[in-house]
């Protein structure tokens, strides 16, 4: 007796049974060119690209990132200094505040 692929106690194949191999995706799927991928905006419906222009003209001696998929605007500033804030605006008044306390 061969023991060639799957087969079920009434002789039938049991791939013969499965549904057929779907080769397109149908409409109701999610696809990476319909933009799932793309950045959401913050919950104050601003851009980042004017943030951080703004943020870079105001601290000059600053690096900034904005993660949208994290929602956290990031500033550094040589290896010790690091300021975290949910918004651009929150960053800024950051920023802001510690350059007053020197």
């Amino acid at each position: 007796m061969e023991s060639t692929g799957f087969h079920d106690p009434a002789g039938g194949g049991v791939r013969d049974r499965l549904p057929p191999r779907r080769t397109d995706p149908p409409a109701a799927e999610t696809r990476v060119d319909q933009g799932c991928f793309a950045p959401r905006a913050d919950s104050y419906g601003t851009e980042a690209a004017p943030w951080l222009a703004r943020l870079r003209g105001e601290f000059p001696h600053w690096g900034f990132i904005h993660d949208p998929f994290a929602g956290v605007w990031i500033a550094v500033r040589g290896r010790g200094r690091t300021e975290v804030a949910a918004t651009a605006f929150e960053l800024r008044e950051r920023l802001t505040a510690a350059s007053e306390k020197r």
